[in-house]
């Protein structure tokens, strides 16, 4: 026979296994099809809960599949997928009732769906999310990415990419065009076989590597965290750095770290161009 204390841990962890088989109180789907006839621009707008978003070449509509999950009938019902249009751009957005936290299942109220969008590779893509994992595939017209936490996966895109994430990793795998990451607060950042330039702005805690790149790769701001640029075909820069080690390696161009508060942290090896270090304090 169970004691006392045994079902109680029972009782007390079932939430979390509940969650863990992706279970809810309540729950139902989402359809939303928007013809994209004139559009060249699609704005999304999602809050709570993951998104996976697919470019399709010819695709003449964008198809939008969400999963709602609600703690109550209430919630689910104020679940809903909305959308509109502005000339040649399309707008969708996720309406998500206020909640405890989101996705908590500890949490005795919440609420949030899970996208799937199907949409035209030749569009143009800016979203906005607030929460949760982010996949993007096969999108060639460029996109422009703010995020507030969850990690990030680009693979396969092209066009410029532009991404603002507070937490959270980002990985971008195959991208024809310049990759900009303009903040990232937490999390690493990866972003390899890139055709263009790769750049990050500021980041301030996790590594951050540059792989496969054919043309410059740059971070203006580093905080903490591991720099390495690995198969560079332009020059390799590193602005400030405050802590962790900078390995440079086969950087077909120059290779300049231009503030770093130890300056044997820094490796390099198989640099084309000139190298220019920070004099040593």
């Amino acid at each position: 026979m169970l004691s006392r204390t045994a079902v109680f841990l029972l009782l007390a962890l079932s939430p979390l296994a509940a969650f863990a088989d992706n279970d809810c109180a309540f729950r139902a789907e989402r359809t939303l099809d928007i013809d994209v006839k004139g559009v060249d621009t699609f704005k999304l707008d999602t809050g709570a809960g993951d998104l996976d978003v697919k470019g399709v070449p010819g695709l003449a509509r964008i198809e939008i599949r969400g999963k709602a999950c609600a703690s109550d009938q209430d919630r689910l019902a104020a679940l809903q997928l909305t959308q509109r249009r502005d000339g040649n751009t399309a707008f969708a957005a996720t309406q998500i009732p206020d909640s405890d936290g989101g996705v908590n299942p500890f949490g005795s109220r919440y609420a949030y769906i899970d996208v799937e969008v199907r949409m035209p590779a030749e569009l143009a893509l800016q979203l906005r999310d607030s929460s949760g994992d982010i996949e993007i595939a096969g999108l060639r017209k460029g996109i422009d990415l703010t995020d507030s936490s969850g990690d990030i996966e680009l693979r396969d895109v092209a066009g410029a990419v532009r991404i603002s994430d507070t937490s959270g990793d980002i990985e971008v795998d195959g991208a024809e065009g310049d990759v900009t990451i303009d903040a990232d607060s937490s999390g690493d950042i990866d972003l390899r076989n890139v055709r263009g330039d790769a750049y990050v702005r500021n980041d301030s805690s996790g590594d951050v590597k540059f792989r496969r790149v054919s043309g410059r790769a740059r971070i203006d701001n580093d905080s903490s965290g591991d720099i390495v640029f690995d198969d560079i075909g332009g020059d390799a820069s590193v602005g400030h750095d405050s802590s962790g080690d900078i390995r440079a390696d086969h950087v077909r161009g120059g290779f300049t770290v231009e503030s770093k508060a130890n300056v044997d942290d820094i490796h390099y090896a198989n640099v084309g161009g000139k190298v220019s270090l920070p004099p040593r304090r």
